[in-house]
């Protein structure tokens, strides 16, 4: 079982696998357990998975974590980029070329972790100072490009005038549209 998401199974049964029809062990692979009343009397075996890793005797790469979907309200599984589930699965492990939704299953370096592939590309965050080297009393001003929104270090408001005492590094978080954020730093002497 590989890239599947599993949510909200309150009945109190448990997910069984029979192979010729017996019980057994298997395989889940890059997959997302969320919501679940889950018990097992059999072995689960996995890698990279988000959720109870109770279930699993092997988790290399697994994550314990809420895997922040978009809008689960809505049966929106896909993840958010702030999920630490998204990029996070095992590439080998893929089976199909497509996810759930019919989009291309690796967009990026890594497999996202469930049944939807989520398209995210980071913002290009660019540190863009009016100046580098401010004589003393004279104003520098920090301005964040390549996303929506910015968010600076050291006291720094994005756009506004400053007069910096000393040599300092300063660093600005840009959010994109998505809510996904890169960043990038300058020193301003």
């Amino acid at each position: 079982v590989t890239n599947c998401t599993f949510v909200g199974n309150n009945s109190g049964t448990e997910i069984q696998y029979a192979a010729n029809g017996i019980n057994g062990t298997f395989q889940i692979d890059n997959s997302i357990f969320y919501g679940l009343d889950l018990s097992t009397d059999d072995v689960f075996l996995g890698d990279h998975n988000c959720g109870p890793m109770g279930l699993f005797s092997a988790t290399t790469g697994s994550i314990n974590q809420d895997p922040m979907f978009i809008n689960p309200g809505a049966l929106d599984f896909g993840i958010t980029c702030q999920s630490l589930c998204w990029e996070a699965g095992n590439n080998s492990a893929v089976t199909h070329a497509e996810d759930v939704n019919r989009n291309v299953r690796t967009v990026g370096t890594f497999v996202d972790m469930g049944a939807v592939e989520m398209p995210y590309i980071l913002p290009t965050v660019a540190a863009m100072p009016s100046g580098t080297d401010v004589c003393e009393f004279q104003n520098v001003t920090l301005s964040g490009s390549g996303a929506v929104s910015y968010v600076w270090d050291n006291g720094v408001t994005d756009g506004i005038p400053f007069s910096p005492s000393v040599t300092t590094l300063y660093t600005v978080i840009g959010t994109d549209a998505n809510g996904c954020t890169n960043s990038d730093a300058i020193t301003i002497t």
